[in-house]
């Protein structure tokens, strides 16, 4: 070993990964492993090492390879549980008679190490250990250091490392290396670069489950499907969402809910309309997909790219919307966006379109006045009504559709139904059956505030809602196109289009 090699092995400064990739660094440390060639030489060097070293050899070859390792502990004491653990970075050789590669752990341990040991932890200590082999019916193993085991199903074991104590909770996570041609390569495409050890591995259907937790530690799922049967590793995501439960968190880019100029006529009121819709919707895509992509780390760069901004007429609104998507695309190509300048930058441009949209189409809040003073006060001395059983709200035999919407929110106010809930599927048919009433706003309202108040906490799938939504803008519409001077459908339109996304 030369002396420059030493005076990295030596230096407290050193960088493991240079000692991974420097010649023979770690056949003098082999070698005092098997007791030779340990001259007083190379002892007194070691001993101006301030962290102390210890020499494992496993007594049984694994899947062929004679394992040795190199172990320098953390010399930490806040987190240590026994004096005793042995737990720290080392390095890794995998040798048998025709090859060798190191590989190496920044974690490294066993639940033989770090609880069972009982000798004191000191500089040169030489272990002899016997091999803690993963059982059988297990894709991963919790208490062995490395092991091997098929996890993308090609029917050739991996090498997995185990990193002990290092993901959530203070679970373990392991590294997948690839061994080909005596060459031991690591995975670092999704899901192999993310495995902990509540992973969940499917050999039929080929895949993968990640559960995770969010910068907020919520619980969440990723779920991975081979896609490439002749490059087994290749898998992709195609489905987050919350454990125990059916709720999907679904991205809004990729789907279209815009809607679109040539299904309408072509005149300034309804083309001003649409803008106002497809821009807001637009806005509330990328702002969703977003913080998807920041709170469950998912690459949605290909996915926000889909979205299709050109259905703006409006040629400024049309810019800001570009501007807009520009951004988020700039931050999602980094490695990390969570930083407080990726942070401003969003937050000022989506406020920034947000400011313009109003400002172009004149929206203000004397646009609720109408709405209002009609419809709200209808709703109120209905259900006023109905408490004091003045009425009883024969709904479905009520042959007015308009005086049907008004008795049915009033139901669902007096608390007529004895569940919120029922009131769900009364609220969805009467915007299924496309017929235009001033209540119909209120009508999506409430039913989205249910779906997600009293059904289930997590609520409908956010394109569901958005789809409903859509039908009610276009009865709306419709109503508009035959009576333009409609000042109430106008700002029914309007609030409907803006409301949650603005």
């Amino acid at each position: 070993m030369s002396n420059d090699v030493y005076s990295c092995l030596l230096s407290d400064t050193c960088s493991y990964e240079e000692l991974l990739h420097t010649p023979n660094f770690f056949v003098k440390w082999a070698s005092l492993l098997q007791g030779i060639d340990k001259s007083e030489q190379h002892e007194t060097d070691f001993e101006s090492f301030n962290h102390p070293r210890i020499f494992i050899k496993y007594k049984q070859p694994i899947n062929g390879y004679d394992v040795t390792v190199v172990c320098l502990p953390y010399n930490y004491t806040y987190d240590k549980e026994r004096e005793t653990e042995i737990w720290g970075n080392a390095l890794l050789c995998f040798e048998k008679k025709d090859s060798r590669f190191y590989i190496y752990n920044e974690s490294f341990s066993d639940s033989v190490l770090y609880y069972v040991n009982e000798q004191e932890v000191r500089d040169n200590m030489i272990l002899e250990l016997d091999y803690l082999p993963k059982s059988k019916n297990e894709y991963l193993s919790h208490n062995s250091p490395f092991f091997f085991s098929d996890v993308d199903f090609d029917g050739e074991e991996e090498l997995i490392i185990n990193n002990w104590r290092c993901g959530t909770r203070y679970c373990n996570t392991y590294d997948v290396y690839k061994i080909t041609n005596n060459e031991a390569k690591r995975l670092i495409v999704e899901p192999f670069n993310k495995i902990e050890s509540h992973a969940e591995f499917d050999s039929i259907n080929k895949t993968i489950i990640l559960n995770c937790y969010n910068g907020h530690r919520e619980s969440y799922y990723k779920k991975y499907k081979q896609i490439n049967k002749s490059t087994s590793y290749q898998f992709n995501l195609i489905t987050i969402g919350q454990p125990g439960t059916d709720r999907k968190f679904t991205t809004l880019s990729d789907i279209d809910m815009g809607l679109k100029p040539k299904d309408f006529p072509d005149t300034p009121l309804i083309k001003e309309l649409l803008d106002l819709y497809n821009s807001a919707i637009i806005l509330y895509s990328l702002d969703h997909d977003f913080n998807l992509a920041e709170c469950f780390d998912w690459n949605l760069k290909e996915i926000v790219n889909k979205l299709d901004c050109s259905i703006i007429s409006n040629d400024t609104i049309r810019e800001y919307a570009q501007n807009y998507k520009k951004v988020i695309l700039s931050i999602l190509s980094k490695d990390t966006f969570s930083d407080s300048e990726s942070t401003k930058r969003i937050v000022t441009t989506h406020d920034t379109f947000a400011k313009k949209i109003i400002e172009c189409f004149h929206v203000t809040d004397d646009m609720c006045q109408i709405y209002d003073s009609v419809v709200t006060g209808s709703i109120v001395e209905v259900e006023k009504q109905i408490k004091n059983n003045a009425v009883k709200p024969l709904i479905d035999d009520i042959p007015d559709f308009n005086k049907k919407c008004l008795y049915t929110l009033g139901a669902y106010y007096s608390n007529y139904y004895s569940t919120p809930a029922l009131a769900i599927k009364p609220l969805q048919e009467l915007m299924e059956s496309k017929q235009y009433s001033i209540y119909i706003c209120e009508i999506w309202r409430i039913w989205k505030f249910i779906s997600e108040n009293e059904v289930d906490w997590l609520g409908v799938p956010e394109e569901e809602y958005s789809a409903m939504k859509i039908v009610c803008l276009k009865t709306i519409l419709a109503q508009i196109i035959q009576h333009p001077n409609d000042i109430m459908a106008i700002n029914q339109f309007m609030q409907l289009s803006l409301m949650k996304y603005i």
